[in-house]
């Protein structure tokens, strides 16, 4: 249960840094994440490097997580697409996310139980961090036994689509069924998240972790980007398990 309560923790945290804007053409983002090696219930974890990509249209994104998993949200025609790229399977989740359609009535209970709660602080601090011109947000999380702390610089030197900029923005958060109920706290948060270092408290270890965008760049996107890859096979979305 504790591990679960981790896992979706760090998959709202993580999530949330993809929710990147876009203009009106194709959008390439290219961005850092550093995890900290951490032990929590006897088990260590190792620290972890990972490059995160992300493309986004008027009406496509897709995010890949290194080599391991990709988020594709087709807003043109409702649908979420989770791909695993290591067992060469993929999910398929209708929009807007539904989880008494998904989850057995024993899941959606104990979902209810793990509930996050979130306060969005803007500090109206200032700085520049690589070229862009950032405004500084403090966001706790609290729920599941965990505390959460996250420390987010935004810009809005890049031009941004805001109506879908919050759908994506949904739409992925929206995976996470912890947090589900605070998707409205989160569009406090005003432009492109550029930097992000977070810290998950729970059982008297702490989880630390940051990510920064290193690359924005406006160019066409490969063929076939926004679609699913020939050769994998679809299995059912399990909001449950942990990879």
């Amino acid at each position: 249960m504790k591990r679960r309560l981790i896992y979706f923790t760090l998959l709202g945290i993580f999530g949330f840094s993809i929710f990147l804007s876009f203009a009106y053409a194709d959008i390439f983002i290219q961005s850092k994440r550093h995890t900290d090696s951490y032990t929590v219930m006897g088990k260590t974890h190792p620290a972890e490097d990972l490059v995160i990509t992300q493309w986004l249209s008027k009406d496509k994104f897709r995010n890949d997580e290194g080599n391991k998993k990709s988020y594709i949200v087709r807003l043109d025609i409702n649908k979420l697409y989770i791909l695993n790229h290591e067992k060469k399977t993929y999910s398929v989740v209708d929009l807007p996310i539904d989880f008494s359609k998904i989850l057995p009535p024993q899941a959606q209970q104990m979902m209810q139980m793990m509930k996050m709660s979130a306060t969005v602080t803007d500090t109206g601090e200032t700085r520049k961090i690589g070229k862009w011109n950032c405004r500084k947000y403090i966001v706790n999380l609290q729920g599941g036994m965990m505390n959460t702390n996250m420390e987010i610089w935004t810009t809005k030197d890049v031009k941004i689509n805001y109506e879908a900029y919050e759908k994506f923005s949904e739409s992925i958060m929206g995976l996470n069924p912890m947090f589900k109920n605070i998707v409205d706290e989160f569009k406090k948060i005003k432009g492109l998240p550029i930097y992000r270092a977070s810290t998950i408290s729970i059982m008297g270890s702490n989880i630390k972790s940051t990510e920064e965008v290193t690359e924005i760049t406006e160019k066409s996107p490969p063929k076939g980007i926004y679609e699913l890859p020939v050769g994998y096979k679809e299995v059912q979305f399990n909001p449950m398990e942990r990879k």
